[in-house]
């Protein structure tokens, strides 16, 4: 978050959004890929909790998948854009580490729709993400 802020300062908003995101899409498919490859995205993301977890970040998925559809929703407690400001010192926390984090995984996997339906940054008690494709047998 701090690089971000100081590239916003420097270029505005936009082109410090694309310069903050050189590099991340490949880190995603790098990170998720071998947990989303062969598995429903439930099950896959899930996997990332015990190491989500060793860094103090409370998150969980749950399989809302139908028949056409492989979906997931991400609960998290944790709100890394919380923690980030505070850690900046920040009296407000902008959603800046979620939104760069959704747009090198829309980048990185461009079947996948990822939707944002709640976050703690817009004064939710949870941050709530939707990960869903198109059934493997139906891509």
């Amino acid at each position: 978050m701090r690089q971000y802020l100081e590239l916003r300062e420097k270029h505005g908003a936009s082109e410090a959004r694309e310069i903050a995101l050189v590099g991340l899409p490949e880190r995603q498919v790098a990170r998720l890929g071998p947990l989303i490859e062969s598995k429903g995205l439930a099950d896959g993301l899930s996997a990332a909790v015990p190491g989500l977890a060793a860094i103090g970040i409370t998150t969980d998925f749950v399989d809302v998948s139908t028949d056409t559809e492989d979906a997931a929703l991400e609960i998290m407690l944790t709100c890394t854009c919380q923690v980030a400001a505070d850690e900046l010192g920040l009296t407000e926390a902008e959603p800046v580490v979620c939104d760069l984090d959704l747009a090198a995984t829309d980048r990185a996997f461009p079947e996948l729709d990822v939707r944002v339906l709640a976050r703690q940054t817009d004064r939710r008690n949870v941050c709530v993400f939707r990960f869903a494709r198109p059934r493997m047998e139906n891509r």
